[in-house]
């Protein structure tokens, strides 16, 4: 007892509202109540109830009759379940604040705190963990850029290569006025709103690397972006063209580009100096005798489709800058062999067009999976991890193979992919399954209904409501901790680092290092004009790897 009596109390008033559609209903619960309470009175310990008003209740302060309680005995009274109500003093039901779970550290890329009650704990991924994949999902303004510039940065810093695409630049911007001066010279920016842009071919693929991966790539951009008249005859004169460039590009030393399909198909002059590049390709070049020996009627009609999309996109004069350089200081396919880079590729659809931004990030991220799927050649990827990062990621993932199997193969080639959308409505229903299924670290910010119902199915700990009730920057997320996903925990994401003051020098590196002439790639692009080809004798011909034609 005198231990009791020693310890130290705390005045609780307790106070129970009582709510029902008449007034009798509620004094009859109230003595319902009241009955059950008095089971706990004992010799001098008398129960009764007070009215009191409903302001009373909402501010939760004290009466004069307070109960002085110990930690004990006013822990009782604050288990008591409280069902649906949101009580003043207490935090909001919905979104529940779930704690991470004992897997999740600090440690690695940090972009989140717990906002769980307790010790402030922060939240991070490590590289080897982040090689399961990451899938954001959150609306405009919810913070996702906040996370991808986190973990970016924490690449920069650790000297691992890394691919970011986004549809504006104002995430691109933050990362190069964050990043360390260490890293000039280390970040590439591929900028087609760039007076001098840094140049990437497609068709500059060496003469080791096969020619049909490279195509099949290049059609599936195309086929994504040009699928308003995109039929057989379109993709099988794009197809021909495209290896035709290749073959041509590998016999004459100097790669084409992409801004010679054009007159490749209009130009029967340029053509005939490009095609016997593939005289011994059977198929190729029983294509091309064929085209050659149709009307020219006949010829602008298969022609005009394919001609109006490359006109409209290829030949833009900003995108022709990018794609126009046959020898790019920097060649893409590279970025996760040598020194590490990072690629940052901001496609602003305000500067350059929805279309020609599509196009563009869409043929950066068919490079990127080369480049991945090169990595087979290393004896242990892993220890070397590269990783691509993709906002508004339906607008540029479009791959020859499913995304399935693309994921899994990265999985094990060392190359993580973050993933970040919108939500599921906006994506295809096979992108969201495969997003759902391979990319095993998850983040949300406040979901829509029907993602909401989607990731309440995934756990028993919340539900629909604690989804949708998030608040900006407020995330749950699903990490992997030793090898598997850890469960869903709420954190809020971190404000973003301050800015290094080395922004300028980057920009300056970038352009003095990795810069091409876009003033040579325009004047390419304009019409009737070429550069001057003068084919050496024809060499043995290449496979052709020339798909089934379509009747």
């Amino acid at each position: 007892m005198a231990q009791h009596a020693a310890e130290l109390r705390v005045e609780l008033t307790v106070r129970i509202g009582v709510s029902a559609a008449v007034p009798e209903r509620r004094r009859q619960i109230r003595g319902q109540l009241l009955g059950a309470l008095r089971q706990l009175e004992a010799p001098g310990t008398r129960l009764s109830l007070v009215s009191e008003s409903a302001a009373k209740w909402q501010t939760a302060a004290t009466s004069r009759g307070a109960l002085p309680l110990t930690a004990a005995q006013a822990t009782a009274l604050l288990c008591w379940p409280l069902d649906e109500l949101e009580l003043p003093g207490l935090p909001p039901r919905h979104p529940r604040q779930l704690p991470p779970p004992s897997g999740i550290t600090g440690n690695g890329a940090v972009f989140a705190e717990a906002t769980a009650p307790g010790r402030n704990r922060l939240v991070g991924l490590d590289a080897e963990s982040r090689l399961q994949h990451l899938a954001i999902t959150g609306g405009t303004g919810s913070g996702k850029s906040q996370v991808l510039a986190a973990l970016a940065l924490d690449d920069i810093a650790q000297g691992r290569p890394l691919v970011l695409i986004e549809p504006k630049r104002q995430l691109v911007d933050d990362i190069v006025a964050r990043a360390p001066k260490e890293a000039a010279g280390r970040i590439v920016i591929i900028d087609a709103a760039d007076k001098h842009p840094v140049g990437f071919n497609p068709l500059d693929i060496g003469p080791d690397r096969d020619p049909g991966p490279v195509v099949d790539g290049i059609l599936e951009v195309f086929k994504a972006v040009f699928s308003d008249g995109w039929g057989p005859r379109t993709e099988d004169l794009l197809h021909a063209g495209l290896l035709t460039l290749v073959a041509d590009g590998l016999r004459r030393g100097q790669s084409h580009t992409l801004l010679d399909l054009v007159p490749l198909i209009s130009d029967d002059g340029y053509r005939r100096t490009v095609v016997g590049a593939v005289a011994s390709d059977v198929t190729l070049a029983s294509y091309w005798a064929t085209f050659d020996g149709l009307s020219p009627a006949h010829r602008a009609s298969i022609a005009a489709a394919p001609l109006n999309k490359l006109r409209k996109y290829v030949l833009r004069k900003n995108v022709a800058a990018v794609l126009g350089q046959s020898r790019p200081r920097f060649r893409l396919r590279d970025v996760f062999k040598g020194d590490a880079k990072a690629v940052l590729v901001p496609l602003n659809d305000a500067l350059i067009g929805p279309g020609a931004a599509q196009l563009l990030g869409g043929l950066v991220v068919a490079e990127i999976w080369l480049a991945t799927q090169e990595r087979a050649l290393e004896a242990d990827p892993k220890k070397r991890p590269g990783m691509v990062f993709i906002d508004e990621v339906q607008r540029y993932l479009h791959l020859p193979t499913s995304i399935d199997d693309a994921l899994a193969t990265s999985r094990s080639y060392g190359v993580g992919w973050h993933l970040a959308l919108q939500g599921r409505a906006q994506v295809p229903v096979q992108m969201a399954e495969a997003l759902a299924l391979n990319a095993r670290n998850q983040i949300t910010f406040a979901a829509s209904p029907k993602d909401a119902r989607a990731l309440a199915q995934t756990t028993t700990a919340l539900t629909i409501e604690d989804f949708q009730a998030l608040g900006r920057f407020e995330i749950y997320a699903n990490l992997v901790a030793d090898g598997a996903p850890a469960g869903w925990f709420a954190a809020r994401t971190l404000p973003p680092a301050p800015d290094s003051g080395c922004g300028g020098l980057i920009r300056d590196a970038n352009r003095e290092q990795f810069a091409g002439d876009a003033a040579a790639a325009n004047e390419q692009a304009k019409p009737g004009t070429q550069a001057p080809r003068t084919p050496p004798a024809v060499e043995p011909g290449l496979g052709s790897n020339q798909r089934r034609r379509r009747s």
